[in-house]
């Protein structure tokens, strides 16, 4: 192909120099393409240009529009471009341009362009620049910042930088605006990290701030606060970083405050597990002290004619109840008692709580009742209510060393109208409410105050079992119990027992018949206390049966197989040394799989009480047994007529 206009070209050719170099030299060497054009077409390209647009002839070039060798998607920019660049000699700024190679390949290249006087007119000076590695290097680098943003600012943990001088927030993530309550704008705007920590640890953290200015550091367990002053427990990981050319810190938080309350409510569940198990030993112990001195007051009291005497045995039988009802308070909470359930008036126990508390507390203690005239009746029990009622209005009447207003409330609700009770379960509820205008109870306590031993009393005026006790003894009536307090303003206790019914009377108890006597049936009584032994022994022959003592298993036993045909019944305890009463049981059906027995336990939830019930034992006597519990079961089930049960 022939170059058009060659004037034009040669006049190219005739460069000026610079020293011993021409310009043209110095254009022919550059590593960047270069081209000049006038009307647009093309008159001269360097070698670096014909490389680039991997041209072998310079005459697929010189001649051609510059357009051709430009995506078609910015032709209508370039016109605009070189409109600009004819209307006086002037450059544009460095644009991104794809340029198209001879061979269709497509070459992302860096362009300027400035006019300048060529012959009678204006010519077009072009560089381009091959910006493949740049483009590539943009897009590692567009790559890495969304990285940056799946990372930092998507990341579901609270993410925050701050300056490790000022300790200002330079950036914080999605996660943290959400779970801290503070805008974006809010936390850059000159928040820092101190903000968000209670006051009581700033300090600490300034502190560890000095320590740890640099490198990477697990900071552990710190406590961070909301906008609306809720307190986070989180776990902190940190590094040093460099941000826009500042000394900073990258920080993760790793919310654990859900965890660490179950693990709080694990420790708890182990802490009643340990209690359980020491209580429970303790309730063995403390029911056979028991049994011996209850069953031996009864026995007195029948034959004493003296009045004196007989309050005074009284008295001694009331002591004895009183301590095995602490007894039971104690297994309430540890192993679940159960206790007798049959429909209970709950208006009834709210009286009886009532003419207490106004014999016994003081005037400074204003006391309001507000109940229907008929409350529904609950399945319960009610000396357990009763005290559940009773260790409420005690914990209150503390709560008001000064005086104040006592309030006991008694409602029917149906479920629609019970916190968090719809869906499955009792239709009605009868609430019990008991509440103070006292000290209140700390926010900080309030999850442990139904915790066994606890307490906020001094010394010896509190056990810590009162409200542990509620909790259990309301639970196990299929009940909950909801508690509102602030300090300075008092506490209300709601207690939620599911209602048998919406109507309905309730029978009056009844005189039992007398203690039915035995007719000289042999029983073979089996107990590893002696005192036990003795007052069992003695009771039954009082009432017309013969007894035969053993001390354990082993000679319960060797005694049963000397004398099956004469025992009619078998009295055993569960828990024994050498032979328990599981084997015992075992052993003695084995002899004979027709004899009556009667375990004896003072713990109703032991195992070995579980474990003869699935040998077909059904009948129990729990520690302390009073002497008319005995009595009637042993003719019971020795078919006596009139044994009353």
């Amino acid at each position: 192909m022939s170059l058009p206009d060659d004037h034009l070209h040669d006049e190219w050719k005739s460069t000026p120099t610079f020293g011993d170099v021409s310009f043209r030299h110095l254009v022919e060497g550059s590593g960047d393409c270069i081209f000049v054009s006038r009307d647009m077409r093309i008159i001269y390209m360097n070698p670096a240009g014909l490389r680039l647009l991997k041209a072998t002839d310079p005459a697929s070039v010189l001649g051609h529009s510059p357009l051709e060798f430009f995506h078609p998607g910015v032709h209508e920019e370039i016109h605009q471009r070189v409109a600009q660049l004819m209307e006086h000699p002037t450059s544009v700024p460095q644009n991104r341009e794809p340029m198209v190679t001879v061979t269709g390949e497509v070459v992302p290249t860096d362009v300027t362009a400035s006019s300048f006087p060529f012959g009678d007119g204006l010519a077009i000076l072009v560089t381009c620049r091959d910006a493949t590695a740049r483009a590539r290097t943009e897009e590692e680098l567009q790559a890495s910042e969304e990285r940056y943003r799946l990372l930092f600012t998507n990341n579901p943990h609270p993410m925050m930088v701050h300056d490790t001088d000022s300790f200002k927030f330079l950036a914080v993530n999605q996660a943290t605006v959400h779970r801290y309550g503070w805008s974006e704008r809010e936390f850059l705007d000159g928040m820092t990290i101190f903000d968000i920590r209670p006051a009581e640890d700033v300090e600490r953290l300034r502190n560890d701030s000095r320590h740890h200015r640099f490198g990477r550091e697990l900071f552990g367990l710190w406590r961070h606060r909301t906008r609306s002053g809720e307190l986070l427990d989180v776990e902190i990981v940190s590094d040093s970083i460099e941000w826009e050319g500042r000394s900073a810190r990258l920080v993760l938080a790793h919310d654990v405050t859900e965890r660490r309350k179950l693990e709080a409510q694990q420790l708890r569940t182990q802490r009643m597990e340990s209690i359980g198990t020491l209580a429970g030993g303790i309730a063995h112990d403390l029911n056979n002290v028991l049994a011996p001195i209850l069953m031996g007051v009864e026995m007195l009291k029948m034959d004493a004619a003296n009045p004196r005497e007989l309050a005074t045995l009284e008295t001694i039988e009331a002591s004895a109840r009183r301590g095995a009802g602490l007894v039971r308070q104690v297994l309430s909470f540890t192993r679940g008692v159960e206790g007798l359930r049959v429909p209970v008036r709950v208006e009834q126990v709210m009286a009886e709580v009532v003419s207490l508390i106004r014999q016994t507390f003081d005037r400074s203690i204003t006391l309001e009742v507000e109940q229907p005239d008929v409350l529904w009746p609950v399945n319960g029990d009610a000396t357990q209510l009763h005290r559940v009622l009773l260790n409420l209005a005690v914990n209150a009447r503390d709560a008001m060393p000064g005086g104040g207003i006592l309030r006991l409330q008694a409602a029917n609700l149906t479920k629609d109208r019970v916190p968090e009770r719809g869906g499955d379960g009792p239709e009605n509820f009868v609430v019990l409410t008991v509440s103070d205008t006292g000290t209140g109870i700390p926010r900080a306590l309030q999850e442990q105050i139904f915790d066994p031993f606890f307490t906020t009393k001094e010394v010896g005026k509190g056990t810590g079992l009162g409200l542990a006790t509620v909790q259990a003894v309301v639970e196990s009536h299929g009940g909950h119990i909801n508690l509102y307090s602030e300090e300075g303003k008092g506490s209300v206790f709601r207690i939620y027992l599911p209602a048998l019914t919406a109507a309905g009377e309730i029978a009056p108890p009844t005189t039992p018949p007398a203690l039915p006597r035995g007719n000289g049936e042999l029983i073979l009584v089996v107990d590893d206390e002696s005192a036990i032994l003795l007052i069992t022994c003695h009771t039954l022959e009082v009432f017309g049966y013969r007894v035969v003592v053993a001390a354990n298993g082993a000679e319960a036993v060797a005694i049963f197989s000397e004398r099956r045909t004469e025992i009619a019944l078998v009295l055993t305890d569960m828990m024994m040394p050498i032979m328990d009463g599981v084997a015992t049981i075992k052993a003695l059906r084995t002899i004979d799989p027709t004899i009556r027995i009667i375990a004896a336990s003072g713990l109703s939830a032991n195992g070995s009480v579980a474990k003869a019930a699935s040998m077909g034992i059904t009948d129990f006597l729990a520690k302390p047994y009073t002497v008319e519990e005995m009595v009637r079961l042993v003719a019971k089930l020795l078919g006596h007529p009139d044994a009353g049960l």
